[in-house]
């Protein structure tokens, strides 16, 4: 249910970086998308702190088949900062492939957000 997948993630946002392993399996391998968005959100809100995360937040942002998860995933790779600058052609490619609207936005918002960081 919505509230105990909210307690769940609110403890893994508390472990920080420690907790990118739970949620990049979630991310992966859950099969409620659901599931699948909050641990995204979660990713995006530790920040450069899920950079290890980022290859596994690309892939759910180009392949995932829910549109929500794709969008989440997206916006989270703009909030790790330098550190997900490898995975700038798979957000290039959601961009281009990406049939919903908020998956090109949030594609083209964290491409911004990448490239801002890399020029500090």
């Amino acid at each position: 249910d919505g509230t105990v997948q909210g307690q769940a993630a609110g403890a893994l946002r508390a472990l920080g970086e420690a907790a990118a392993p739970a949620l990049v399996e979630a991310l992966r391998q859950d099969r409620d998308p659901e599931v699948r968005e909050r641990a995204a959100k979660v990713l995006r809100s530790l920040g450069a702190a899920a950079a290890l995360a980022a290859p596994a937040i690309a892939e759910a942002s180009l392949w995932d088949e829910a549109g929500k998860v794709r969008f989440t995933a997206a916006r989270a790779l703009g909030a790790l900062g330098a550190a997900a600058a490898p995975v700038v052609p798979t957000l290039r490619e959601a961009l281009r492939q990406a049939t919903e609207r908020e998956v090109r936005f949030s594609a083209a918002e964290a491409l911004r957000a990448l490239a801002a960081a890399a020029a500090v």
